[in-house]
């Protein structure tokens, strides 16, 4: 038995889904292969020729504060608990967000010094300025938003 994670999928999906659709059926006829799939969005890509297993799994939603403040001292230690619950309060649980900004703790910024960096600045202090766009939470909002899947149902904004 192997397993197969594909995550992000929708950036491939929505480059290329006619190709990327007869890979998953390739995929889909390996009957040792389970696959998993993380993306944006409802709609299973392939749906119509793949038995994907029911019920598919909830969306994921945002962390509670608790799992927020453990998932950034997980990455990035700290005492400051004050700071720290307003920062990540102030980006809504967001779990990349709080990744990205545990990250910049690391350069011995305190939660507090990072809220007001974060007031500041916002998204643009997301970037983790190595040229990889996947890592920059305005880049991937963008990329939700603009996504086809997106465009195509009008009341998913």
């Amino acid at each position: 038995m192997s397993l197969l994670v594909l995550d992000n999928f929708e950036t491939v999906w929505d480059s290329d889904q006619q190709n990327i659709h007869k890979l998953l059926k390739l995929l889909d006829s390996y009957k040792k292969l389970t696959i998993i799939i993380t993306m944006r969005g409802f709609i299973k890509p392939g749906a119509s020729s793949i038995s994907w297993t029911q019920p598919a799994l909830e969306p994921l939603q945002v962390l509670t504060m608790d799992t927020a403040k453990q998932a950034y001292k997980a990455i990035t230690p700290t005492n400051d608990d004050i700071g720290l619950e307003n920062l990540v309060e102030s980006v809504e649980c967001l779990p990349l967000a709080i990744v990205l900004l545990a990250h910049l703790g690391q350069m011995n910024i305190t939660p507090s010094e990072l809220l007001k960096l974060w007031l500041k600045e916002q998204t643009t202090l997301l970037s983790r300025n190595n040229g990889n766009k996947s890592d920059c939470l305005e880049t991937s909002m963008s990329l939700s938003v603009q996504s086809p899947l997106m465009q195509q149902n009008q009341h998913a904004l």
